[in-house]
């Protein structure tokens, strides 16, 4: 395949809450020459009960999913379209195709190599990875929402200058992902290659993103928050910063 041609897969989950989370809907959509094509969005059967809290943000409760397909079924669908699409016919994955979610390094793509069978967890979804939260976070540290995050809903405001109607749902926050992408893309003045080169391993912060010290660049954060963050569960660029306080 050329490399300028360029083939993205959004994926997203809904989940039954912050506590060991299981999906209860899931949607992958196809975007190729800026159009995009869903190929699956469905409701899952997850194996635990939804949290209340979680279900007054997504909408989806207990009785939604009962006939439901189960989260096996669909995380096996999810690989199957994927390699269905992006490998040659000797099973070598083809260049040019890219998986884009939102803080999925951290939680969509972990999620779904937790359902897949042994021995292709940790291999699910075999392709470049670009994670919009993090490219955000690399950025544009100075663009914030009006609480100081990096929400979905309010960097696709801010970029796009729309709103994200329905947020939450996972068909809207895939399209909303993809979309917010090319538009921070464009800005920043960047290929999709570039972005997922850069993500292929951990890169410190400049500016430290969330907690005590956002906002402020990280070689002027104490070395006693970074000794107090190592224990911690990080996601890879903030270990990354973690580890590059320690050392400076």
């Amino acid at each position: 395949m050329a490399r300028q041609n360029v083939i993205l897969f959004g994926l997203d989950f809904e989940t039954t809450g912050t506590v060991d989370p299981y999906p209860v809907q899931a949607c992958l959509v196809m975007r190729q020459n800026g159009t995009d094509r869903v190929l699956l969005n469905t409701l899952v059967k997850p194996r635990k009960p939804i949290e209340p809290e979680a279900s007054r943000v997504h909408g989806i409760t207990d009785e939604a999913v009962v006939h439901a397909p189960d989260e096996a079924v669909v995380a096996w669908t999810i690989t199957t379209l994927i390699r269905a699409y992006t490998r040659d016919v000797d099973g070598t994955v083809q260049q040019g195709f890219f998986l884009v979610t939102f803080n999925g390094a951290n939680f969509d793509v972990p999620l779904l190599d937790s359902l897949v069978p042994h021995p292709l967890q940790a291999h699910a979804i075999p392709l470049p990875h670009i994670d919009v939260l993090r490219f955000a976070r690399h950025y544009f540290p100075e663009v914030k929402g009006t609480n100081g995050g990096k929400t979905l809903g309010e960097l696709y405001h801010i970029f796009t200058n729309k709103p994200l109607s329905s947020a939450h749902d996972a068909a809207v926050d895939v399209l909303g992902t993809l979309e917010l992408l090319e538009a921070m893309r464009i800005k920043a003045g960047v290929t999709i290659w570039q972005l997922a080169e850069e993500q292929r391993r951990p890169k410190p912060y400049a500016v430290m993103p969330i907690g005590k010290y956002t906002g402020t660049p990280i070689d002027e954060i104490p070395k006693s928050w970074a000794h107090f963050m190592l224990d911690k569960d990080l996601d890879q660029d903030l270990r990354a910063t973690v580890e590059y306080i320690l050392q400076r």
